[in-house]
């Protein structure tokens, strides 16, 4: 005899399934993963609503339960590599103290590793006319990596000094500066003419002094 009260509810069940007989979760992973096939292959320009949905072989209503528009769909792929770019930089940086040159060149090198692998996910990251700047989820995987950047200056532990944050931005607009030249093919991985060291790690060195 079944016991009929361990059978799971029909009303439960239909509440996780679309008609499609696909939870709701499944298809905002079919979504993303449609949506970053796009990215890969031409850039945020050519993400859209349409073509996503029929890439992930749902319909072209779909994406509406789950995503409000392609600024949200953008900004939930941002999400994703801003959390992918921070786990990256701190994977390279967690073993080297903090204020350290060698830790700002670690920090460097991940990012431009990253750039290199995933030139169209790195320039959605900037793009403010593409994303959702006031997402909560994207505020929380910036400030992770914006963390990291305090970390590698040693600025999270002097942040009332006026100086500590410019050393910061300094830092981070030559890393990115650096990067997104390079990956739009304006310069060209090479060494520094007097060191021989990576061009990267000489500007840092020039930027630091050797000395945070």
């Amino acid at each position: 005899m079944i016991d009929t009260v361990n059978l799971p509810d029909k009303g439960a069940i239909m509440a996780r399934v679309g008609s499609s007989g696909q939870g709701k979760g499944d298809v905002a992973a079919k979504l993303l993963v449609a949506a970053r096939k796009l990215l890969d292959a031409e850039g945020a320009d050519h993400v859209t609503i349409r073509e996503t949905a029929r890439q992930a072989g749902v319909s072209h209503a779909a994406p509406a339960n789950h995503f409000a528009d392609r600024r949200a769909l953008l900004t939930a792929l941002a999400v994703q590599d801003f959390d992918d770019l921070a786990e990256q930089v701190e994977t390279a940086t967690f073993r080297l103290p903090p204020a350290t040159p060698s830790r700002a060149r670690a920090m460097a090198d991940a990012v431009l590793k990253f750039a290199l692998h995933n030139p169209h996910r790195y320039r959605l990251l900037w793009r403010a006319d593409q994303l959702d700047l006031a997402n909560p989820q994207l505020e929380d995987a910036m400030e992770r990596l914006y963390a990291n950047l305090l970390a590698t200056t040693g600025d999270e532990t002097r942040m009332e000094v006026p100086a500590s944050t410019s050393r910061s931005l300094a830092l981070w607009c030559l890393v990115h500066g650096y990067v997104s030249l390079t990956i739009d093919s304006l310069l060209s991985l090479q060494a520094d003419e007097t060191s021989g060291a990576p061009r990267l790690h000489a500007m840092v060195d020039l930027l630091l002094d050797d000395k945070l």
